[in-house]
């Protein structure tokens, strides 16, 4: 074989291995594209998916605390009308004509009274209860001593004896069944489980007070 067809030969060996390792090195290279875009695209989803649970729990959370502050704002509301109502009861009751809120001490007397006490008026009190509060007294068979009036209390009156000292007015009965009470209004205006208590109690309590101790 001439030089001149080894030299050829060789050449064209050559061209044929470069070419063979040019395709190798774009496949390589493509298929290392491939690899990378395929990352880069698990790397998007994935933060896309982390981003998108933060977002959704960061609104979880907003949307946790305006309910929680709506449910907590309509309970305070719920108690301030509840509180006014009370406060209402109360103001009913002190506010009876002299006779029958005389009647209506001396039974709330009645019930707590044991033998032997004296009775002191609420000095806001004094020119309702004083003429009348001794024949209330007397009318439902109560047995204690009138002193005159206590700068102590505002209204009602104020039982004291060897073993008791109970004020007797409409806020300490309404304050001594607060719980009742609370729980018949809520009933009333919101719908709220009855614990026992009716209407006719609350319209006309003449029944045994627990002692309010002062």
């Amino acid at each position: 074989m001439a030089l001149a067809d080894i030299l050829q030969r060789i050449e064209e060996d050559a061209t044929v291995e470069a070419a063979a390792i040019l395709r190798e090195a774009e496949e390589a290279a493509a298929a290392v594209r491939a690899e990378a875009e395929e990352r880069a695209k698990a790397h998007a989803e994935t933060v896309l998916a982390r981003a998108t649970a933060d977002a959704e729990a960061a609104h979880g959370a907003k949307l946790a605390v305006a309910r929680l502050t709506a449910r907590d704002n309509a309970l305070a509301s719920k108690r301030q009308l509840v509180e006014r109502v009370l406060g209402r009861v109360a103001d009913h009751l002190a506010s009876l004509p002299a006779e029958e809120y005389a009647a209506f001490i001396a039974r709330k007397v009645k019930s707590v009274a044991r033998a032997g006490e004296a009775l002191s008026i609420g000095h806001e009190d004094h020119g309702r209860l004083g003429p009348s509060i001794a024949p209330a007294l007397s009318a439902a068979s109560v047995d204690v001593q009138v002193r005159g009036t206590t700068a102590a209390i505002g209204n009602g009156v104020l039982i004291e004896g060897d073993r008791v000292k109970v004020e007797v007015s409409a806020r300490a009965l309404v304050y001594s069944r607060r719980e009742r009470l609370v729980a018949l209004v809520s009933e009333k205006l919101f719908g709220a489980d009855s614990v026992g208590i009716g209407p006719a109690e609350l319209a006309d309590d003449t029944g045994h007070d627990d002692e309010e101790a002062t």
